[in-house]
């Protein structure tokens, strides 16, 4: 579990630094303006790059349990880990919701 929480780290870390780098390159790429070989030395950058720093390696997990079905992106929480959570006291203004 402790390997996959550090992967998981290392993947958004990794994304977070090549960020910037991968819009502009993409920028550049895209533009017809440019001289053809300057696109295709920026294609040639962008393909070097890390697969890692890429956005759809990283999955939406929960940060406790690190399962992938039936997370909540505003608490970052499984649905199992959320419920009993909440059932502890800890979600305050959270409620169960009857129908």
């Amino acid at each position: 579990m402790l390997s996959l929480k550090r992967k998981d780290i290392k993947k958004r870390n990794q994304f977070h630094n090549f960020e910037n780098n991968i819009i502009v390159l993409k920028s550049i790429c895209y533009n017809q303006n440019l001289l053809k070989s300057i696109r295709w030395n920026a294609g040639l950058v962008l393909s070097n790059i890390a697969n890692n720093s890429s956005k759809t390696k990283i999955h939406n997990s929960c940060i406790i349990s690190k399962r992938t079905k039936g997370v909540n992106k505003t608490f970052r929480l499984s649905r199992i880990s959320l419920k009993r959570y909440v059932c502890l006291g800890y979600g305050s203004g959270i409620k169960k919701n009857n129908w």
